[in-house]
């Protein structure tokens, strides 16, 4: 393009145009910076012809969605001369293993988009022979990569960009940080080991502690998890995996005994409840309100592995997910 139609093309983009280029056009336009920031990376030579695998990543956006989670295409495989992983959102990899001549290790993009300069841009690497055109699966990841450079359907490209994200200091010294769970208005729940649960706002910036429940601490117990549920926002209920305080000894469980019973007092058990959430006058969980759903047995005294997440799913179902509370250098290794 000459200068006035690069012009133009730029100011289609910043008006919320798409860009939609299919394998070669990578390899167009080197000096025009515009147009190599829009696709994100340059050649840096051809890999090799032949058949791939390919890895799809992504499960939701328009032109992955359709496609399996692998894929094989006899196609002709580009070397780039940067990752665009953290500057576009990779939608698909191809595996070197599956042929010769990769450059770029184990991550490997061949298709990927992102939000530029006020439109949209998607590439694959894709397309260079009738092979890979004569598979169905590819040309519905085409007409995927068409209706969404042309705005007829939405597709979120922001993940795997790294200016997309902030890291959020949530205390200078937070006590052995666990576990994560975001409320509606956007304030975030987290716990620490040592029992602590912290509220963090993001309008103030401030993180203090709100509730303390009391639990049981041996090298990794304590407060593994918090988390609310999908229905929060009426039923006010958080739900939290702990080790209760119990009458168990705090002290090293034996390593070795010829007498099996040495081990009874260490015998306990953490415990899935849910607490009531109460936001006035200041946020904070009611104790008193404790409803036990399940008991996990555990052997206390002794290190280590004792883990334990819980998260609900799309369908409102809470997982438990617990460690193996096993020493490994105690148990020949496993």
């Amino acid at each position: 393009l000459n200068g006035g139609q690069e012009a133009a093309f730029e100011r289609y983009i910043r008006n919320g145009g798409g860009y939609l280029g299919v394998h070669a056009a990578v390899e167009a336009e080197p000096s025009w910076t515009f147009y190599r920031d829009i696709v994100g990376t340059t050649v840096a030579g051809t890999a090799s012809s032949g058949s791939a695998t390919i890895d799809v990543a992504d499960r939701a956006h328009p032109a992955s969605k359709p496609l399996a989670r692998q894929l094989t295409l006899n196609d002709q495989w580009y070397n780039f001369t940067t990752n665009v992983r953290g500057t576009a959102h990779v939608l698909a990899t191809v595996d070197e293993k599956s042929f010769t001549g990769g450059t770029m290790g184990f991550d490997h993009p061949i298709s990927w988009c992102k939000d530029f300069q006020g439109g949209r841009s998607f590439y694959t690497g894709l397309g260079d022979s009738a092979d890979t055109y004569a598979n169905g699966a590819f040309r519905k990841h085409l007409l995927g990569a068409i209706q969404w450079s042309a705005g007829m359907v939405q597709g979120d490209c922001g993940a795997t960009v790294k200016a997309n994200y902030e890291k959020v200091i949530l205390n200078d010294e937070p006590g052995e940080p666990m576990t994560l769970s975001v409320l509606p208005d956007g304030r975030v729940l987290h716990n620490t080991r040592a029992g602590e649960i912290r509220l963090y706002d993001p309008k103030t910036g401030a993180s203090p502690v709100i509730t303390t429940l009391p639990v049981y601490q041996h090298d990794e117990d304590g407060l593994q998890s918090v988390t609310v549920g999908p229905d929060f926002a009426t039923d006010k209920w958080v739900y939290v995996y702990y080790a209760p305080k119990l009458d168990t000894p705090i002290t090293d469980a034996p390593v070795t005994s010829t007498d099996p019973s040495a081990w009874d007092a260490y015998k306990g058990h953490n415990q899935l409840s849910r607490f009531k959430w109460v936001e006035e006058p200041t946020p904070h969980l009611d104790l008193a309100s404790e409803q036990k759903i399940m008991k996990v047995d555990t052997d206390r005294g002794v290190c280590c592995h004792v883990a334990g997440e819980i998260k609900f799913d799309g369908k409102g179902l809470l997982y438990l997910v617990t460690g193996d509370d096993t020493n490994a250098g105690g148990s020949d290794g496993f």
